[in-house]
């Protein structure tokens, strides 16, 4: 629209220069006219009157009158015209100090609105620098970021990559190692996961390795002493190859009729096997009583599946949550133990334990060993509290009273179960140091 605007201004700026030029060509026109009718008719008054004939004379006379006349004619025309272009120029030189006189007069006006439009113009310049300072900031730190993003990834993978390789030499040495504390220190090193529970687990093969029990505890006192939770999944490892090494052992030699292991039938070699992992048994049952007598960390479940706890003192422990699925207990002490919310019992079995001496016990625990695991006169019971069937029915009726589905309030040490920790049921007689035989 703009443009369409401009076009039509334009045409009739030029039409009206056209008519300018037009009208200022036609008066030219009559003018040179005007000056070649005066001309000619001088030139024949001037023959007329050389003739010398009285007529002709007069004739002559009478045109240079009227060639006078055109003349004075054409000059008033002329001195008119001037007189129009004085005034023209005079109405414009009029216009233009009237123009000047506005510019002058808006001078300060103009002057200002250009130093403000100049201040305007410097502060947004200024605006755009600093934003763009702090783009190029922002973009330089992001780069830095990145960099050292970078160089950390980077560092991080060069020592994940050297401490594998610094693991897979120390497995080497620890096979060839034939001094235990070079192995302990060895061991010892590794306190990231997981080379800490991979190089644990070489630890719990050396120990099955070992063929003296001075070895053995030396071995076991530098690399997983003191017994913590963490080390639960070797703990158990370690539990049940003894177990599953002496049953493989004691199974055979045992007499139904003397209640005893007939060691007569073994050979020498086996006789000293079947010496060193019952020493062994004693020996782990006690580290695991000393972990249990501590509470477990908030969200961690012990798992004693499948395990032969075996001689132990447990009085006074809260086992919380425990996982006691599939395992034997063998002549325990368990006086004021609480139980109350353990519910994963599965095959458990208990023998030679007087387990209604607990503090507390839940309730589905409770029917499940006073149905299969009775009070007997004839059995010898690890505790220190009197015994008889008159105090087992009594302690009995005190703990139906206490239990609940889950058992009462909250025990100390509850939680989930570790990680890595293994869920198996035992598989062989539990044969008790006491000489009774203990079966699923």
């Amino acid at each position: 629209m703009r443009m369409k605007r401009m076009t039509r201004w334009a045409l009739l700026l030029l039409g009206g220069l056209g008519a300018l030029t037009w009208a200022q060509n036609a008066e030219d026109a009559r003018d040179a006219a005007a000056r070649r009718e005066a001309a000619e008719i001088r030139a024949t008054a001037d023959r007329l009157i050389a003739s010398g004939v009285p007529d002709d004379v007069a004739k002559g006379a009478v045109l240079l009158e009227k060639a006078a006349g055109l003349e004075q004619a054409r000059s008033n025309a002329e001195k008119l015209a001037l007189e129009r272009e004085k005034l023209r120029w005079d109405l414009q030189n009029s216009q233009g100090s009237h123009w000047k006189e506005t510019f002058i007069a808006f001078t300060p006006l103009f002057t200002t609105l250009i130093l403000a439009g100049t201040l305007i113009f410097q502060i947004q310049q200024a605006q755009r620098e600093r934003r763009d300072r702090r783009i190029e900031a922002a973009e330089d730190a992001r780069q830095k970021k990145i960099e050292r993003d970078d160089r950390r990834a980077m560092a991080e993978a060069e020592a994940k990559r050297k401490e594998k390789q610094r693991f897979t030499d120390a497995l080497k040495d620890l096979q060839t190692s034939e001094r235990i504390s070079t192995a302990a220190a060895l061991i010892n090193t590794f306190r990231e996961e997981p080379y800490r529970s991979w190089v644990l687990e070489t630890a719990v093969t050396m120990l099955l390795a070992r063929e003296t029990m001075a070895e053995f505890q030396t071995l076991y006192m530098e690399m997983l002493n003191p017994l913590t939770y963490d080390n639960m999944p070797q703990i158990r490892r370690l539990c049940k190859e003894v177990d599953s090494s002496y049953f493989l052992i004691a199974t055979p030699i045992w007499d139904e009729q003397t209640a005893s292991s007939d060691t007569a039938k073994l050979s020498e070699k086996d006789r000293k096997l079947f010496q060193l992992y019952s020493e062994q048994q004693s020996f782990l049952s006690s580290k695991l009583a000393g972990l249990l007598h501590n509470a477990a960390p908030a969200g961690v479940s012990v798992d004693l599946s499948g395990l032969v706890l075996r001689d132990m003192d447990l009085s006074g422990v809260d086992l919380g949550t425990a996982i006691i699925a599939a395992s034997n207990w063998n002549f325990v002490n368990v006086d004021e133990c609480d139980m109350s919310r353990i519910t994963e019992f599965d095959n458990c079995v208990v023998y030679y334990t007087a387990w209604w001496h607990a503090a507390r016990i839940s309730k589905l625990l409770l029917q499940h060993l006073a149905k299969n695991f009775p009070y007997s006169p004839e059995q010898r019971y690890n505790t220190k509290r009197p015994l008889g069937t008159e105090e087992y029915s009594a302690c009995v009726a005190r703990l139906e009273a206490g239990g609940s589905e889950t058992g009462g309030s909250r025990a100390r040490g509850a939680g989930r179960l570790p990680a890595g920790a293994e869920a198996s049921g035992a598989s062989h007689p539990v044969v008790p140091q006491s000489g009774i035989p203990i079966t699923d």
